[in-house]
């Protein structure tokens, strides 16, 4: 399969989908990352990385294909825009960044779940299935957090999460309490 993954963070960011998809790469998938710019968790861009800097990378064989977005600094404004500019500009790049055919689109959302949008855009651009890889319950830990106690942000946040899920073609969970929320 030519499996597309979509995912905010990768290597050289340290999270569990590098592994995962070296190990998708290891049986014989050919394996596509969109993603962004490196700065988790320090919030500034890694040292030699840039808007036009490192966009295209190869990580053991796996072509990383990096949307620009504007680092996640310090704050939570400066957060909810690295997540903002994540989805906007990844939704508008990624079709030129990833110009061949995927079988699969795989959405890995340890957080954000704006990086959905990004996923369906591309399920959209490549007529491709999107499997949602939930890590995360939103708005479920935002509020849980205390990140963000505004009823209505939660709310749409609530109304985003329930879109993206209505539109992945299957989903996956971590645990069995997610079902009831998802």
């Amino acid at each position: 399969m030519n499996i597309l993954i979509v995912s905010q963070y990768f290597w050289p960011e340290n999270f569990p989908i590098n592994d995962f998809s070296l190990g998708l790469s290891e049986r014989g998938h050919r394996v596509t990352v969109l993603t962004g710019i490196p700065n988790y968790p320090v919030g500034r861009f890694f040292d030699g990385y840039g808007f036009f800097r490192q966009a295209r990378q190869n990580y053991h064989g796996i072509e990383v294909l990096r949307a620009p977005l504007l680092p996640r600094g310090r704050g939570r404004l400066r957060l909810s825009i690295n997540y903002l500019s994540f989805a906007v500009l990844g939704s508008l790049t990624g079709p030129f960044l990833c110009r061949e055919p995927y079988d699969l689109v795989l959405v890995y959302e340890p957080s954000p779940i704006t990086v959905g949008l990004v996923a369906w855009v591309m399920k959209l651009a490549k007529n491709a299935p999107m499997m949602f890889w939930v890590q995360d319950l939103w708005p479920e830990s935002l509020s849980a957090t205390g990140m963000v106690r505004a009823r209505w942000i939660l709310n749409l946040i609530g109304e985003l999460a329930r879109f993206i899920y209505a539109r992945s073609d299957l989903i996956l969970v971590q645990s069995r309490a997610f079902f009831e929320p998802i």
